[in-house]
């Protein structure tokens, strides 16, 4: 009895290393949800980032120039 004791407290004890303790889940339609991957995508934010930010009252601004173009524009000025 003692064992399985040990063994549930000790589960127990190990909570996850979260920066935030809650969790806040909801559902979306189809459509919504493309406009918000769309949205993350150009701002280079997974959905779930991109909705927190936006939940919290965030500004977010698109970049002014691509992924891509930024590479490129990195590699001219290391040069």
């Amino acid at each position: 009895m003692s064992e399985q004791h040990n063994m549930a407290s000790s589960l127990s004890d190990k909570q996850p290393n979260r920066k935030d303790s809650r969790q806040i889940n909801f559902r979306v339609n189809e459509q919504d949800y493309l406009k918000l991957s769309q949205s993350a995508k150009t701002l280079n934010m997974s959905v779930p980032a991109f909705v927190k930010k936006k939940a919290q009252g965030a500004r977010i601004v698109a970049p002014k120039i691509g992924a891509k173009e930024a590479q490129e524009l990195a590699r001219q000025l290391a040069k």
